[in-house]
């Protein structure tokens, strides 16, 4: 979904759908909703009267603008305006997306202004809003033979003043960054043992790293044995894929800056070994590797988003299966 940020009234986009959001209120119209034009204000009362919105969290309200309802309003809650939060913000993006979405929208408007005071949360919130409204329609549909993605592939941010706008383009292209990394980051974990193997996230690494900047390698069997690697190696004894060690490093170790370790799980099937898991549920076992997958994903991030920071991201990927060779209960090992 394509994201944008710019200068204008939700109310006068022409988006398939548009949001607003509103604050807990059994009188009024609180929030941005007090900005709409007297008819629909007078639809949103009426809900508000019999009980069918008030404004709390999770509240949603839709709304077929015109005579032919070719535009729908979608009212999302925030909840007590002394209660507001991102977090918040970001959870009814989320609701309204999902709604849109179900709704057949190929756009979507947000306003993200009058949500805070003040003025240079502004930025916060258009990022809340991108990542609420981005993950929130999130599919996985890879292996299907018949793509089923969502209509919606347009989201577009406004708001009423040109103050801050700078910041809020700068939040709104971190926030995709973010999202992107967070959507390969579940591809990835969502991917069975079949086709996610230790060298598959291997190659995802490497691949990520030679587009985005940060430097790679990686460690097959014969060099974790030279270096004494008899923990992984004996996980990895039993199955046929061969395990990797992948070392992903984003910056430079300089006087004064720290260097941040990121070290993510990644086995990539976990059966249980010798000592074999109940088979009820087993197929998720393959999401036993979503620590090392996300140790991916935040490199790829890190390096997108060129922060000056020493990052260094360590992924031991293996599969855990029995066979003739695996390791069994009480075996000794020589770790590093």
């Amino acid at each position: 979904m394509k994201a944008s940020f710019a200068t204008g009234q939700v109310q006068r986009a022409k988006n398939d759908a548009i949001a607003l959001f509103a604050f807990e209120s059994k009188t009024k119209l609180d929030g941005q909703v007090a900005t709409l034009e007297p008819q629909t204000r007078k639809i949103v009362q009426a809900a508000m009267k019999r009980g069918a919105f008030t404004g709390k969290k999770g509240d949603l309200l839709t709304v077929l603008l015109g005579s032919t309802g070719g535009q729908t309003l979608l009212v999302a809650g925030l909840g007590k305006r002394s209660e507001r939060t991102l977090e918040g913000v970001r959870c009814a993006a989320a609701a309204v997306a999902k709604a849109a979405q179900k709704g057949r929208a190929k756009s979507l408007a947000f306003s993200v202004s009058d949500i805070f005071d003040e003025d240079h949360l502004s930025a916060d919130v258009t990022a809340a809003i991108c990542e609420g409204a981005t993950l929130a329609i999130y599919r996985f549909d890879t292996f299907k033979s018949i793509s089923k993605k969502g209509s919606l592939t347009k989201l577009d941010l406004l708001s009423s003043s040109r103050k801050g706008h700078a910041a809020c383009v700068k939040a709104l292209k971190e926030a995709v960054v973010v999202c992107e990394s967070v959507k390969l980051v579940r591809d990835l974990g969502h991917t069975p043992g079949n086709e996610a193997t230790p060298s598959m996230l291997a190659r995802t690494a490497k691949s990520s790293s030679a587009k985005y900047g940060f430097r790679c390698r990686v460690l097959d069997r014969a060099q974790m044995e030279k270096l004494g690697m008899g923990s992984l190696l004996g996980v990895a004894r039993g199955s046929k894929e061969p395990p990797k060690f992948i070392i992903m490093e984003h910056g430079r170790k300089t006087p004064g800056r720290k260097t941040v370790v990121v070290v993510g799980k990644g086995l990539t099937f976990d059966s249980g070994g010798i000592s074999l898991k109940p088979g009820q549920n087993m197929h998720e076992m393959k999401y036993d590797k979503m620590g090392g997958c996300a140790t991916i994903g935040i490199l790829q991030a890190v390096a997108r988003l060129k922060l000056k920071v020493h990052v260094v991201g360590l992924v031991p990927a293996s599969e855990n299966m029995p066979g003739g060779a695996a390791q069994k209960p009480g075996d000794i090992v020589t770790a590093l």
